[in-house]
């Protein structure tokens, strides 16, 4: 038999909305005529004609009645949450907080993850990286020979342009203070490659050698907010050497995903003239990047460069090139751990983690609140759902007036969400970690697309199966009064405690980051960190002029000069003991260093300044000798590069970076006097703003620029202890919500529960029960379900924060007893503060009046 066509057939039964197959019948019989009359292929294209000419009408039928039913259902939806007004503020609060966060880590990690995308030729900008062996060993480094860039350009088609930049420490003066300023010098088509947004001024004027291009943040350091342009910065590029630079145009705040930056912008031919500058120069490297025309070209690129390894080895005998190879500039960022001298630093995986675990885990409570409310409060509606199934209401129409409510709901919380996120979690968060995160930038129609999909994804999550729980009531059992929720209760109650479960997990990390706070700023940094004052300089000489003055005042009990300083800078080195050859961290001190310091020998003896003999020895630390077993120092030495040093002494282990990374084997080797730029001072106490003071008069008799460089030894690490409260005050406020969260969830079914239970609690009172009795059988199945809750989070607490801990730091304090006791006492405070909001409701039940009503 000849059949419709059927997709035509399939679109016609679409719009007539024929379930039952009667109009769609009628239209077949009549196909069957027209195949009798016309034949089957005419009879097909009667068919689709028909089909097409039905389609205008019938789409604005559809498109007007669903128009209707959808206005219908948001005022039902509207009436019935003017009806339910605790509820629904319980759950528009609680995801309006959820919501609230998500902004701020999605912000956030957006800022991390997709790094330098705002410029225009982003994906055509390549940084060139040498592939490179030094003693049989192979690796990346992020510099380039001087002559390359050029040459790339003359030599392949493809390149369409290359900048070189070169990072440099100058002195900057201005209202007769000097400051310590890092610039750039860069080739004069840098803005071109890079189109950072230009606040003020002319961006091409980089192509004149006396201009100067300041960033938003440089401006501001040195101008506040005054336009600069035209104003005149004198700059000692080389020492004592000052010359004026005109400011020529200042930039944009860079966006916060911006990774690669700039402070000040200086033609490169203001590079002083080192060795470096010569075009023809392949032993000295530059950072160096290029525009491609084509990314796909990168291949055939990377190819081409082979032709300039041979001029990079003939020129440098100590390491060998094996290639150039290309990175893009959006890539620099993940590719940073891999690299020699990176010139952007890494993706910070802590900190996206735990915003991202934070997040994941508020939207998780707040949807898991709104289901239990949601089925908690549907005992209010049976009466609803059953008249309107007997009205004619079918299930699926019932299912889309529920999610209708829902959608609602969801996109209230989006909208007051964002407005917490706007005026109050962006600038809180921005005090802590100064990132400049905002909802409004070049980021926002991404932001708002990830919004639509997490308005659709917690409209889904939390709406679904309440929905669809409500709408599967039967009208015959509730008018019967057989339609109880007692099995439901059961689920509602395993959510409320899985709710308590995440946020005793959250209360228990909180409080052992807070303690493991306390506990790194009291450890022993391994060393006496305290009353020591360091000067750094950028060259011996001022350490020379200096020095001797210094020695002299009275409050200074012992003075030690180095090449390198704990806290500051060290040296990697490739060290050798027997057989076995690795990487060893060198400190080059002093003979008085370690008295100094306060650095405490464990066998042998520091360096002695009056014997000679000692200048070819090293000290090591404790990890050093336990890690090679060092017992008897006499029959051992250090080999680095081709000299052999008897070890003196073992000092005791210290902490140099942190506490984020283990501690390494250390070699201290002895400096000279010529090689010294840090002076270290170990001070009386409470003398340190008179010394700094008496230092600052002979300073400024010297015949140098600028203001005196020192700092406190007890202030290296605060930048990592600032961090760590960031993390904690992050880790405490989330902790809050979803405390919160789980609270109002309680609240909402604490009440729910009373409601329910009035007639019981009618006929307790008038049988003499007690408020105390009718508040324990009324609350304590809520108490049990949170008891259950802790004894089952504590053991996943312990495992999750001791992996968190190990993950972050090499040091920290282990989980212990005081977190998880702490957690106990506030959760179950605050869980029966919330009960205790209710039990006014019960002591002011009149029982005739419920007994009457009921």
């Amino acid at each position: 038999m000849v059949k419709p066509p059927p997709f035509a057939e399939k679109i016609l039964g679409w719009l007539l909305d024929d379930l039952w197959y009667t109009p769609l019948g009628d239209f077949e019989e009549y196909f069957h005529e027209k195949v009798e009359e016309l034949g089957a292929p005419r009879a097909r294209w009667w068919y689709r004609g028909q089909v097409l000419r039905m389609l205008p009408d019938r789409l604005f039928q559809k498109t007007y009645w669903a128009s209707v039913m959808i206005s219908t259902y948001l005022k039902l939806a509207y009436r019935n949450l003017l009806k339910n007004k605790a509820a629904a503020s319980i759950n528009i609060i609680g995801l309006s907080i959820a919501i609230a966060c998500t902004i701020v880590a999605y912000l956030f990690v957006h800022s991390k993850v997709v790094r330098d995308n705002f410029h225009e030729h982003t994906d055509n900008i390549f940084l060139v990286e040498q592939v490179m062996t030094e003693n049989d060993e192979s690796y990346l480094y992020s510099q380039t020979p001087f002559p390359l860039g050029p040459s790339i350009v003359d030599e392949i088609p493809q390149v369409e342009s290359a900048v070189r930049i070169k990072e440099w420490r100058a002195e900057v003066t201005h209202d007769d203070n000097r400051f310590g300023q890092n610039m750039s010098f860069v080739d004069d088509n840098f803005l071109e490659m890079f189109t950072f947004p230009i606040k003020y001024g002319d961006a091409s004027e980089l192509k004149n050698r006396n201009a100067i291009i300041l960033s938003a943040r440089s401006a501001e350091r040195y101008y506040g907010t005054e336009n600069p342009v035209g104003q005149v910065l004198d700059i000692a590029v080389i020492p004592g050497q000052v010359q004026p630079f005109t400011i020529a145009a200042v930039t944009e705040h860079f966006p916060p995903n911006t990774a690669y930056d700039f402070s000040l912008l200086l033609h490169i031919d203001n590079l002083p003239p080192l060795e470096e500058s010569n075009a023809s120069n392949w032993i000295r490297n530059i950072t160096t990047f290029v525009k491609v025309a084509d990314p796909n070209e990168k291949e055939s690129v990377e190819q081409q460069m082979g032709a300039f390894v041979a001029p990079a080895n003939a020129a440098n005998i100590n390491t060998t090139t094996e290639a150039f190879v290309l990175e893009n500039l959006q890539s620099l960022t993940y590719s940073a751990s891999t690299v020699r001298n990176p010139v952007v630093g890494g993706i910070p995986l802590g900190p996206v983690i735990v915003l991202s675990v934070i997040s994941i885990f508020l939207l998780s409570l707040a949807c898991l609140n709104y289901i239990n409310i949601a089925l908690s409060t549907a005992t209010r509606r049976l009466k609803e759902i059953g008249v309107r199934k007997v009205m004619g209401s079918t299930r699926r129409q019932l299912v889309e007036q529920f999610f209708a409510e829902n959608i609602l709901v969801c996109f209230v919380a989006l909208i007051v969400g964002i407005l917490i996120a706007g005026l109050f979690l962006l600038p809180a968060f921005d005090d802590i970690t100064n990132f400049g995160l905002s909802i409004w930038g070049r980021h926002s129609l991404h932001l708002f697309g990830f919004l639509g999909v997490l308005l659709l994804f917690i409209s889904v999550v939390s709406g679904v199966y309440p929905s669809l729980y409500v709408a599967s009531f039967q009208p015959v059992n509730i008018f019967r009064g057989k339609r109880h929720i007692n099995k439901k209760r059961r689920f509602t109650h395993a959510l409320l405690s899985f709710q308590f479960m995440l946020a005793s997990i959250a209360m228990m990390s909180s409080i052992a980051f807070v303690l493991n706070d306390g506990y790194q700023e009291s450890l022993d940094w391994g060393y006496d960190n305290e009353n020591i004052l360091v000067l750094s300089f950028d060259d011996n000489q001022a350490y020379e002029l200096v020095s001797n003055a210094a020695s002299q005042l009275p409050a200074v009990l012992s003075s030690s000069g180095s090449k390198s300083h704990i806290g500051r800078t060290h040296n990697y080195r490739k060290a050798r003991l027997g057989d076995e050859e690795f990487d060893v961290l060198q400190y080059e001190v002093g003979p008085s260093y370690a008295q100094t310091m306060g650095l405490s020998m464990v066998a042998g003896k520091f360096f002695n300044p009056d014997l000679l003999a000692e200048e070819d020895g090293v000290v090591i630390n404790e990890t050093f000798a336990h890690i090679h077993q060092i017992d008897d120092l006499s029959v051992h030495q250090v080999r680095l590069d081709s000299t052999y040093h008897p070890i003196l002494g073992i000092v005791s282990d210290f902490y140099y970076e942190g506490f984020f990374n283990t501690i390494s084997p250390v070699v201290l080797t002895k400096s000279t006097l010529s090689e010294h730029t840090f002076l270290t001072m170990k001070l009386e106490a409470g003398a340190a703003a008179q010394t700094v003071k008496s230092l600052e008069a002979v300073w400024a008799e010297l015949p140098v620029d600028n203001t005196l460089p020192f700092f406190f030894q007890d202030t290296v690490f605060d930048h990592q202890f600032r961090e760590g409260r960031g993390i904690t005050t992050i880790l405490l406020f989330a902790t809050s919500m979803a405390l919160l969260i789980a609270c109002m969830g309680l609240f909402g079914m604490v009440a729910q529960n009373i409601s329910s239970r009035m007639k019981e609690i009618g006929v307790r009172k008038v049988l003499g029960a007690s408020l105390g009795q009718i508040t324990r059988r009324v609350n304590r199945h809520f108490l049990l379900l949170l008891g259950i809750a802790v004894l089952v989070a504590t053991p996943i607490s312990w495992i999750f924060v001791n992996m968190l801990l190990d993950s972050v730091y090499a040091y920290h304090q282990s989980m212990s007893f005081w977190p998880v006791a702490l957690s106990y006492l506030l959760i179950f405070a605050t869980a029966a503060l919330t009960i205790s909001t209710q039990i006014y409701r019960v002591s002011v039940v009149n029982p005739t009046d419920v007994l009457r009503n009921e």
